[in-house]
């Protein structure tokens, strides 16, 4: 079996660069309607709401260190794509993205004019209105169930475990999916907290309900927002205080007590009701008419993509878009400049890393044995001039997926470990321009320190092959 030689020599700007590795999905090749959907009404859509969401989530991180605990990975799960949708939609508009797919559709209507292919843009036109009122209600019940309260999930782990009593108590598994419940009690509640969760309930539901169209959203909380009058303030306040799944201990009593009358409790529970109501509407009326829509749209994609390369075959170059499956990218290292008067250079180095420096910070404290390295300037065989390299960036199209992989030099010999995109190139899974788009890669040598120097673990140096 092959291993990648370890490379010490460095990295200049320019140098060649390629990644290995199993990218998730790009749409390069998707046509205008598509993309003006997800710029001017999809990504706007999840912003929104997620920016809600998160300054709720940041204040109650702010005000104690117990919140900041409970809230650190939940706030990370949330903003990560939040940050990815705003590059991204602030990227397209920067390349004037709907400007390039047009000029490439102006000279698609003209090479196919007679052909069978001729109609095909003017078909996405109507199938990607078609698919707009789903996937905007798709979006807004996604947004609701995994960027908004925890109440919905939660009630609705309940839902199966209600319609299974029966079967559960004649076959005799009802305390072993009574215990696993328990047991999901206490996990949940050791990381929720009832105000902020109340105050995203209050902040989120009315922006579902103003967004959604009428005739796909939940009936019964439609229902009840009107015996309400739309008393969000009161509904909300209501639902929390007479909802067991609002507080541990009332759902651990349930759970010691279950029995006929119980579960009669459990059906008539305002959160239960309404995290039924939310996911069951989603099935009956989103999920599969989303899905027969978006098929409309895939099923065009591979007759666009089939007429474009033999029509346009020299249009730009064509490549593949990723699937998951193992994928080379070949660029090169080099800064770019993302905004007018604003460079970002191609390396850093390990005195970024103190410059940020913060101690007792969650993000930005150092030990004080990484402290004593650096004062010291001690980093072995891996240093360069007077530093430690961190980290550098390249031109390689990169994507989800594709953290983890490893970056080779022209010689295949290892150089670093890619780990993310510049913000400002996350618009590459749409349309990859190599002067915006940079992958950032960890320097392989600041890795091998950490493992050397730093850990002290050379044992598992001398395993490697390691070229100076």
């Amino acid at each position: 079996l092959h291993h990648f030689p370890i490379s010490l020599k460095g990295i200049k700007e320019n140098d060649f660069t390629l990644i290995y590795g199993f990218p998730g999905r790009t749409q390069e090749y998707l046509p205008s309607p598509m993309v003006s959907l997800i710029m001017h009404d999809l990504n706007p859509i999840r912003i929104r709401i997620r920016s809600k969401a998160l300054s709720i989530i940041d204040q109650a991180m702010a005000s104690s260190d117990e919140l900041r605990i409970k809230y650190a990975a939940k706030q990370s799960r949330i903003s990560n794509a939040y940050k990815k949708w705003i590059g991204e939609t602030r990227g397209l508009k920067k390349l004037d993205a709907l400007k390039v797919k047009n000029v490439i559709e102006a000279q698609f209507e003209r090479a196919t004019i007679g052909t069978y292919y001729e109609t095909l843009l003017n078909k996405f036109d109507k199938w990607v209105l078609d698919f707009r009122m789903y996937a905007l209600a798709n979006d807004y019940y996604n947004e609701l169930i995994f960027s908004g309260p925890e109440i919905i999930r939660y009630a609705y782990n309940y839902v199966k475990f209600v319609k299974n009593y029966p079967d559960l108590k004649s076959s005799g598994k009802l305390d072993e999916s009574i215990e696993s419940l328990r047991n999901g009690a206490n996990g949940y509640f050791k990381n929720y907290d009832l105000a902020t969760d109340r105050k995203i309930m209050l902040a989120v539901l009315p922006m579902f309900i103003d967004g959604i169209n009428p005739s796909l959203g939940p009936s019964y909380l439609f229902d009840e927002l009107s015996r309400y009058k739309k008393n969000y303030d009161v509904f909300v306040n209501d639902l929390y205080t007479r909802s067991l799944f609002s507080e541990q201990k009332k759902v651990i009593d349930c759970l010691n007590s279950i029995n006929d009358k119980s579960i009669q409790k459990i059906k008539n529970d305002p959160a239960y009701k309404l995290a039924e109501s939310i996911y069951s509407s989603y099935f009956d009326k989103i999920n599969n008419q989303y899905e027969e829509a978006d098929q409309y749209i895939q099923t065009g994609m591979y007759h666009y993509m089939k007429a474009l390369l033999k029509y346009l075959p020299n249009a730009k170059k064509y490549y593949p878009d990723a699937n998951s499956t193992l994928r080379v990218a070949y660029g090169k290292v080099e800064g770019f400049s993302p905004n007018d008067g604003t460079w970002y250079h191609w390396q850093t180095t390990i005195d970024g890393v103190m410059a940020k420096y913060i101690p007792d910070d969650t993000e930005f404290d150092l030990d004080q044995r990484f402290i004593d390295l650096y004062n010291k300037r001690q980093y072995g065989r891996y240093g360069e001039g007077n530093t430690l390299p961190l980290a550098f960036t390249a031109s390689n199209h990169t994507t989800g997926g594709n953290s983890g992989s490893p970056v080779l030099n022209a010689d295949g010999h290892l150089i670093g470990i890619n780990f993310d995109r510049a913000w400002e190139s996350t618009m590459s899974d749409i349309m990859y321009d190599p002067e915006r788009c940079r992958n950032i890669s960890c320097d392989i040598r600041y890795v091998l320190w950490v493992i050397d120097v730093y850990a002290g673990a050379s044992n598992l140096i001398k395993e490697m092959t390691i070229v100076q």
